[in-house]
């Protein structure tokens, strides 16, 4: 599943340093798997890829993590979140909001 995700605060993600960017993500049967991320066609949103997921999957929680600057931008973790519902099937849009 490719996801095009905004972090909130940042204007402009390709002044990002992509290696410097992690994403976990964790599941109703699994936490802290990792999801690849790469340049978006966009200047509002970084690309995330999540594999690997069975048409029944749950995820409570997507972050987004700078190791540069320590920052992190995390989904709702209020409960579950199914991945068809409320989303475009095949390109999802997600806004994190920064943890602090």
């Amino acid at each position: 599943m490719v996801a095009f995700v905004s972090l909130a605060g940042v204007d402009d993600v390709t002044k990002l340093n992509y290696t410097a960017l992690t994403c976990i993500f964790d599941t109703t049967s699994e936490d802290g798997q990792k999801a690849e991320i790469a340049v978006a066609p966009s200047a509002n949103a970084i690309k995330v890829t999540i594999k690997n997921l069975k048409p029944d999957t749950f995820i409570k929680k997507l972050t987004v993590e700078d190791n540069d600057s320590r920052k992190k931008w995390s989904s709702r973790s209020d409960g579950l979140q199914r991945l068809e519902a409320g989303f475009q099937p095949l390109q999802p849009v997600y806004e994190l909001k920064e943890v602090r």
